[in-house]
């Protein structure tokens, strides 16, 4: 705890590991690092805490690398709020960085790593390892729900969480995935059969 006695103000300095070790305090604002590797709890605590009345403009400023689409691009690119904005900037955009500090990251990472660490932006960083052909832009888009054929269930058997989609395949052989079925918290078949 850092106190401003010619403010009358205390800065706290806590850490996002265990998120009920940031419960209690009334803040006026807060500022967090490296907030794609927080557990999603730690946000929901934080935003829960910045409510001091006294303070003249309640805010929270938060910053990190792009670790996948995880909650953080759910939250904050994904889902328009009032009152969120997001900036993106890139690594070489660091003046107090040597220009041979980015040749050197550049040349040791593949290009996803390239766009999520030194470009700054939300990329899938084990897409490909999988199934290569998958890009978020042309094959994660709205589908309407008219089949064409009879139901298709596509199933991972894992207990958590159970994943199935739902789909159909077309005329032209494409497979078209309509909704997903996602169970999280340990399930088993006959859960998910009756989802």
């Amino acid at each position: 705890i850092f106190t401003l006695p010619w403010w009358g103000s205390e800065i706290h300095c806590r850490s996002a590991d265990r998120p009920e070790s940031l419960k209690g305090p009334n803040w006026g604002w807060a500022i967090g690092d490296e907030i794609a590797l927080w557990d999603p709890e730690a946000w929901h605590v934080v935003l829960s805490r910045v409510r001091d009345k006294r303070a003249r403009m309640r805010s929270i400023a938060l910053a990190g690398t792009p670790e996948g689409f995880n909650w953080v691009y759910r939250v904050f690119v994904q889902e328009e709020r009032d009152g969120y904005e997001s900036f993106v900037t890139r690594t070489a955009d660091n003046p107090g960085l040597p220009p041979e500090f980015v040749e050197g990251l550049r040349a040791d990472y593949d290009p996803q790593h390239q766009a999520a660490y030194l470009d700054g932006d939300f990329v899938d960083l084990f897409a490909g390892r999988v199934y290569v052909g998958f890009e978020r832009g042309r094959n994660a888009i709205p589908v309407p729900y008219e089949p064409q054929g009879p139901l298709c269930s596509v199933w991972d058997f894992n207990v958590n969480p159970a994943c199935t989609l739902i789909g159909w395949r077309e005329a032209g052989g494409r497979f078209v995935v309509s909704d997903e079925i996602r169970i999280a918290g340990g399930t088993d078949t006959e859960v998910v059969c009756a989802e």
